[in-house]
């Protein structure tokens, strides 16, 4: 009888060690978004678009980097972009959304994205395009 409760107390322990735990998402805050953030996964339901356009999206995506940093500057470089934009960001604490002025080749735009999730190495956004019933996910890895 000891032995068969020893056994299952040492699977127990076993499975407690080998088991993933789930990482904790954090509050979405100016500190916790401040930081460089690698692009790792793209998600379009942007209709009429052929997979070549697709594939050559995310491609692009997939080479960003994102430099959110502490005084609300940002760069953003890509394979495409090597010389980068270069912006000011703001977060919403009551919308979680994240606003991203900037100037890329002479050129001005916005970007606005909901911030989905955030835990301590991830970093998910969302865009919604009502007109086309669509969206864009964006899921960044922090880079250490």
């Amino acid at each position: 009888m000891r032995t068969t409760i020893a056994f299952i107390f040492s699977l127990l322990i076993l499975a407690g060690c080998t088991e993933k735990k789930e990482e904790k998402l954090l509050p979405i805050t100016n500190e916790n978004i401040s930081g460089v953030w690698k692009a790792s996964r793209f998600v379009s339901t942007l209709p009429g678009l052929t997979e070549e356009q697709k594939k050559g999206g995310e491609l692009e995506f997939l080479s960003s980097v994102y430099t959110l940093r502490a005084d609300h500057s940002f760069n953003l470089t890509s394979d495409a972009y090597a010389a980068g934009a270069n912006g000011r960001w703001e977060l919403d604490p009551n919308t979680y959304l994240l606003r991203m002025s900037y100037e890329m080749g002479g050129e001005r735009g916005v970007e606005e994205f909901t911030v989905e999730a955030l835990k301590a190495d991830t970093l998910t956004l969302r865009i919604d395009i009502k007109d086309m019933n669509a969206f864009i996910q964006l899921k960044l890895s922090r880079s250490k």
